[in-house]
């Protein structure tokens, strides 16, 4: 409502993201959209050939933000560990270094990742130990590279969210009304 008493009318969206058919005016809730958790981790790196088969400590490690089903931040670490020539043995720990995964990497001979076929590591019933809901994570290495170069990190990311308090409203340039949240999403109204 503005100051002259007019209300914004429009086609409302479900929690469905359908659109309804008759205009109304438009509602907007100023509480907290649920949180997500992570489903997916894609993370490019490049893999250092030069590094010695040695089988004892990893060689090059990263942490990846994720998120669990009550929308608490975790960590997992990316343990990478050279194990023969144009090998790597990647393990996966929580935040407490419980392993929660682990899987052979190959690369070819031009350092491109052979295995898993298709880049995909799978990381089933990931129990964080807090209430949570147990969730499978994919992690996508599909662009991961073993090159005679330092130990790089291209690019991590992630498709969860913490939860987000209501901060603002938007409009986009077809009209759409957007709620906008703390956690940095949207959603339309």
């Amino acid at each position: 409502i503005n100051g002259a008493g007019q209300r914004l009318l429009g086609f409302n969206i479900d929690q469905a993201g359908n659109e309804g058919n008759q205009l109304q005016p438009i509602k907007v809730s100023r509480g907290t959209i649920t949180p997500q958790a992570t489903s997916q981790v894609s993370a490019d790196f490049n893999l250092d050939s030069r590094v010695d088969a040695s089988g004892s400590d990893p060689d090059f490690t990263r942490s990846a933000r994720v998120f669990d089903s009550l929308g608490t931040e975790q960590s997992l670490e990316l343990n990478f560990d050279k194990t023969a020539t144009n090998e790597f043995e990647l393990t996966v720990t929580d935040g407490q270094g419980t392993t929660i995964g682990t899987q052979t990497l190959q690369f070819n001979g031009s350092g491109q990742l052979t295995s898993p076929s298709d880049g995909q590591v799978q990381l089933n019933n990931v129990d964080f130990n807090n209430g949570s809901a147990q969730q499978d994570i994919t992690l996508n290495l599909s662009e991961t590279t073993q090159f005679a170069a330092d130990f790089t990190t291209e690019s991590v990311s992630q498709n969860g969210t913490g939860p987000g308090n209501f901060e603002s409203v938007s409009i986009s340039e077809d009209g759409t009304v957007n709620a906008n949240f703390s956690n940095g999403q949207s959603q339309a109204v």
